[in-house]
């Protein structure tokens, strides 16, 4: 090429890169401004979300660690005990257990009030605090939360000015009955709205909002704004409105972008909520404030960029004034570099234990060092038809590495190769950009590092099971220094179950140092046992107590030894450390248990004998003393047989050697020999206790009750039965002289004197006639009295066993029997549909009849009667119901005319004997119920009789 062409060449190169370098600045400008502002917004976004979330861990631990007091004191059951005995016995003494537990809430400023308030949140007491009052709407939250602890924000008032406060609710329960409540009244100025107002960075409009939906049409602020004051629980916003605390009301969490609360101000916002609660947390910050920065590059960016115009055009014009000298000498110095390029190369090719290769940019091999062949198995012919990505395994896909070379850099990395033959090694490439003949190639260095990685994968790998037994054993492993806090280096992931915090909390005291998690009573116990172990190059074990992250106390158990360094100096523990507090707790509740179990068989007031399989006995309750008459020592390791009478003691042996091989005692009647001679009846039940292990017998235990009286009463109680049974025969056989003899004699006189009225009454007086019909209706009233006595009689004696019985059908019978007496009074009966029952069927008719009848003959004059029979089911019984309009009864006789003989009226108004309702009463009785009547003077009467249920079917 001559000279004359190679400028002209270049000088329409330099031209057309000069417009293009201008075109591309102009691009690059506006670009440049549009990435700087979407980079601004990005990360003004982050920013806010970074902070939102701060904030919303830092409101969630607030609002957890209230929450967990309050659950703390209302799942302490001793706390529970205390409060509940306060408001069942509000007294001095059962107010200062309660300031005694609250003592440690009452020091905290945020706790400006404690108020104990009675199960209508009426307050009762105030044990902290000037504000005793509780508001309308508060006091309707306290009542209907439940499963909640936190109440939302309110206002009241002290000396006349305003305070905003919200309350931890304790509920006090006694057998689920609520007894009241304790409110821990929290003053939000302390410590809440500090920690929303703070913002981690100086800003001018920046800040958190805390707000919660009021109504289903508004949202409430709860916290004081930046830019408006006297806000909290008195600002309100409509939910239509487009600003950030409208929408988190709504439901939208994230960046939202809108106008402020201030109407006619646009904000960048972050909305999330609080744990726990309903409250919306509004993390903002003004647009103007943010986009300013923006505003203020943008005018140096114009500045630089004429500057960068004019250094292009200066540039280009001393380029293309020197461009001939410039071109001869990269000329020459392209070859010098060639020279020592390939003088490098034949280098590399003899005495290099790494592969060289030189690729065009697409990755195809040009050309290789000898030891490429060595190692691939390829000759030099073979490697010029093979690409880069040829020798590459599938799994490491290296295309895009190329076109990310960064110039003059160059790129390291690792790789899988392919042999010819197949086979497999790791290899680490090292890529760099070089320029030949003016065309840009890549330079590769291949050292195969096979060996390392088996290293470091078997490294990895042991690390990785040691990890993984460490973190999977029960407890947490831990290595220590030998000071006074024995500060953690190395503690397992297990140390959070543990202890509540994690393994980063403790390495290097950075939260807390743990000697401050041992138990102040326990640190003596625990730095004397390890120093002695450690002084005497042992191994040691050890249980104590720890103060977890909630306050919660466990108990542990530590077993670690001294680690020697290399001059043989103990610097660290190492061991493990588990928690125990179960097998603590199940070791105390046995021993509990086991206390309970002895008081229970000593004092209880049965009596209780163990013997062991030998039939010695091994325990005697005070009872069994009380019964026997013999003290515990006295009976100990004896023999069964000292208890029983020798005339049934081979019968009661046999019958305890059942209960060894298996049978137990239920309800057997055993007679005991007392101390003093007496002998006991005593009804025993047993049981036998068999060896876990072996399955053997151990022992049987019984339990007796002294029935000695009972017997007797049994006695007493036959010969009673037997003397009833003579006395029931006797009646039995009055009732057959009254209804035959007795009779028999009545009907004779009755007889002979209406004979005499009819041969003589022409012979007579009217005197004469008069008495003896007098002496004929004596006659028939003695023959009516004698019936219904017997009738009476034979309720218990005569009566037939119950079967079911359809009370309709007995009616229908009753007012069949009655129908010339119904007729003749034009009487009316009304009947419900009626039950079946249980019952002596005769028996019920004559009852129905007997109420029927007496409802009609105690009618009112000049009024036909009226009877309505009717029925009610009860819980436990039927009540049937005979309700007329007769004469009535004074409430005064109610109880007289259920009595045999006892009339209320002259037998010239009213005729009968006086037995009709007695007779009733003895049939109801008989059938397990009772009857009564309801009466006024001239209203007429109800007379109701019930049926138990146990007693009838259908």
């Amino acid at each position: 090429m001559k000279p004359g062409t190679l400028i002209t060449s270049i000088k329409k190169s330099q031209i057309t890169l000069f417009f293009a370098s201008l075109f591309f600045l102009v691009v690059f400008f506006f670009y440049f401004l549009n990435s700087q502002r979407s980079e601004l917004m990005h990360q003004i976004q982050n920013d806010l979300r970074t902070v939102a979330k701060l904030k919303s861990d830092v409101l969630d631990h607030w609002v957890e660690t209230h929450i967990s007091e309050a659950r703390d004191l209302y799942e302490n059951p001793n706390f529970q005990r205390d409060l509940s005995a306060y408001f069942l016995n509000p007294s001095q003494a059962a107010e200062e257990k309660l300031k005694i537990w609250l003592n440690k809430y009452v020091v905290s400023k945020e706790y400006t009030d404690i108020i104990l308030a009675d199960k209508y949140s009426k307050p009762i007491l105030a044990l902290a605090g000037e504000c005793q009052t509780i508001d309308t709407n508060e006091l309707k939250e306290v009542l209907q939360i439940k499963d909640k602890y936190l109440t939302n924000f309110f206002t009241h008032k002290i000396n006349g000015e305003k305070h905003i406060h919200l309350s931890l609710v304790v509920r006090a329960y006694i057998n689920n009955n609520l007894l009241g409540v304790l409110l821990l009244r929290i003053n939000p100025e302390v410590k809440l709205y500090p920690l929303i107002q703070e913002w981690p960075a100086e800003s001018m409009t920046a800040e958190n909002l805390l707000v919660r939906r009021l109504n289903k049409d508004s949202l409430i602020f709860l916290n004081e704004l930046r830019h408006l004051k006297n806000t909290a629980l008195t600002l309100t916003q409509p939910l239509t409105s487009k600003t950030p605390a409208a929408q988190g009301v709504l439901g939208y969490r994230g960046f939202y972008e809108s106008l402020d609360y201030r109407e006619n101000e646009k904000v960048l916002s972050y909305i999330s909520t609080v744990q726990g609660t309903d409250w919306v947390l509004v993390t903002k910050v003004d647009y103007a404030e943010v986009i300013k920065p923006l505003h203020n590059a943008t005018f140096q960016i114009i500045i630089a960029f004429l500057v960068v115009f004019l250094s292009i055009l200066l540039t280009f014009y001393f380029i293309i004034r020197g461009n001939r000298v410039e071109y001869f000498k990269q000329l020459y110095e392209r070859q010098i570099e060639l020279n020592k390029l390939q003088s490098q190369v034949e280098m590399y090719s003899r005495f290099s234990n790494e592969i060289l290769m030189l690729l065009d940019l697409d990755g195809n091999i040009l050309e290789t060092s000898n030891l490429a062949s060595k190692v691939y198995g390829y000759d030099s012919g073979e490697f010029a038809k093979l690409n880069i990505f040829n020798l590459t395994s599938r799994k490491y896909q290296i295309r895009d590495l190329f076109v990310n070379i960064i110039p003059d850099e160059g790129l390291i990395f690792e790789s899988e190769h392919i042999k010819k033959d197949g086979s497999n090694f790791f290899v680490e490439i090292s890529l760099s950009p070089v320029l030949i003949d003016g065309k840009k190639m890549i330079q590769a260095l291949v050292r195969d590092i096979s060996l390392r990685k088996k290293s470091e994968n078997d490294l990895f790998e042991s690390k990785r099971q040691l990890s993984t037994l460490i973190n999977n054993l029960p407890g947490t492993a831990f290595r220590c220094q030998i000071n006074q806090n024995w500060t953690i280096v190395y503690m397992s992931d297990g140390c959070y179950d543990i202890f509540g915090y994690s393994s980063e909390d403790l390495v290097n005291n950075k939260v807390i140092p743990y000697i401050e998690l041992i138990y102040p009573e326990d640190r003596k116990h625990v730095n004397e046992s390890i120093t002695e172990a450690l002084r005497n190059s042992l191994s040691y074990d050890i249980d104590y107590r720890i103060i977890n992250y909630s306050g919660e106390i466990k108990w542990v158990r530590e077993h670690g030894q001294g680690v020697t360094d290399l001059n043989g100096f103990v610097n660290f523990i190492e061991g493990f450390i588990h928690d125990i507090t179960m097998q603590k707790l199940n070791t105390l509740k046995l021993t509990e248990t086991t206390e309970y179990l002895d008081n229970l068989i000593t004092y209880a007031n049965a009596p209780i004998i163990v013997w062991d399989s030998n039939r010695k006995i091994t325990r005697f309750n005070n009872a069994f003393s009380h019964l026997t008459g013999y003290s515990e020592q006295e009976v100990l390791n004896q023999n069964l047989d000292i208890l029983f009478p020798p005339e049934s003691l081979v019968e009661i042996m046999v019958k305890i050697a059942q209960t060894t091989s298996g049978k137990f005692w239920d309800s057997v009647e055993i007679p005991i020999l007392t101390k003093s001679g007496e002998v006991k009846i005593a009804l025993w039940n047993s049981a036998n206790i068999y060896y876990k292990s072996t399955n053997l017998l151990e022992a049987t235990i019984a339990q007796g009750q002294d029935i000695t009286d009972r017997k007797v009463q049994e006695i007493k109680m036959n010969q009673l039965i037997a003397k009833l049974e003579i006395s029931n025969k006797e009646l039995e056989q009055f009732a057959y002289v009254a209804s035959h003899d007795l009779q028999e004699p009545l009907r004779m006189v009755s007889s002979f004197t209406q004979l005499l009225a009819k041969r003589y009454k022409d012979k007579l007086d009217s005197d004469a006639l008069e008495f003896i019909q007098f002496a004929v209706d004596g006659a028939g009233r003695m023959q009516a009295l004698i019936n219904d006595l017997l009738d009476f009689s034979r309720v218990t004696t005569k009566g037939k066993e119950f079967a079911e019985v359809d009370m309709n059908s007995v009616i229908s019978t009753v007012l069949l029997n009655l129908k010339l007496l119904t007729n003749d009074t034009n009487a009316l009966v009304h009947v419900d549909k009626l039950p079946v029952i249980f019952g002596d069927q005769a028996q019920l008719l004559r009852l129905c009849q007997n109420l029927i009848v007496n409802s009609i003959k105690y009618r009112k004059e000049n009024e036909k009667p009226v009877i309505n029979i009717s029925f009610t089911e009860e819980p436990d019984y039927l009540m049937f119901a005979f309700k007329d309009n007769g004469i009535g009864i004074d409430n005064k006789f109610f109880d007289k005319i259920f009595q045999i003989f006892q009339r209320l009226h002259s037998r010239k108004d009213y005729e009968g004997t006086g037995i009709g309702l007695a007779i009733c009463k003895k049939i109801v009785e008989r059938h397990g119920g009772k009857i009564w009547v309801e009466s006024s003077p001239g209203e007429g009467s109800c007379f109701y009789f019930s049926i138990p249920k146990i007693i009838y079917g259908a």
